[in-house]
């Protein structure tokens, strides 16, 4: 249930569609270097994280700082998602590097991982701007227990705390990026999960 309510609200780098093709999400396109160790990602204009606080505001941007900050906080501390960047006992990511004005970001490897592209769309990208300023005395964000969710996906999560009723409710966000870049659409306003029991 915890997934149902956080994957809507969240964006990654690369997605699938609905035949299993792998797609770019934050991505626009993406090439890779001859030894496969380098891979160039341009990203799609205007994204924009979305608080619950204030759904409207558009003031932080997603920018590759926050990519970077994802994946680093993902390497480097204990997590549930720590192995998707991790291979023959190492991290697989070695530099993430980028620019905010020409909508681009850079990702070197450490060693050929086939997996790679996989991991980039099973890898929600966290807001830098949210997350740092809790970090704990080693720099991990992770342990962090009070965080919202705050994503630049299609939904974004309304309440303040743990849902008590049975049912969780997801609002549409008011800008979510791919409905202007790429004509994907929302139909409705609300996204209601509501929790079934036998009688």
């Amino acid at each position: 249930a915890e997934m149902m309510t956080i994957w809507p609200c969240m964006s990654t780098l690369l997605t699938y569609d609905l035949n299993g093709k792998l797609i770019g999400d934050i991505a626009q396109s993406w090439t890779m270097s001859p030894d496969g160790l380098t891979w160039y990602f341009k990203m799609e204009p205007n994204i924009y994280f979305t608080d619950p606080a204030n759904p409207t505001d558009m003031s932080h941007q997603l920018t590759w700082q926050d990519i970077a900050y994802t994946y680093y906080q993902t390497m480097n501390h204990t997590n549930n998602m720590q192995n998707y960047f991790k291979g023959a006992g190492q991290n697989v990511i070695n530099r993430v590097w980028g620019s905010t004005a020409a909508n681009y970001v850079n990702i070197s490897l450490n060693l050929p991982w086939a997996p790679f592209l996989g991991a980039l769309a099973a890898m929600p990208i966290i807001p830098k701007y949210y997350w740092q300023p809790h970090e704990n005395a080693k720099g991990d964000a992770t342990a962090w227990t009070g965080a919202g969710i705050v994503g630049s996906g299609p939904w974004y999560y309304g309440l303040t705390g743990l849902p008590t009723t049975g049912e969780v409710l997801l609002y549409r966000s008011p800008h979510w990026f791919q409905e202007a870049d790429r004509g994907w659409q929302v139909h409705v306003d609300q996204l209601k999960y509501r929790s079934e029991t036998d009688a």
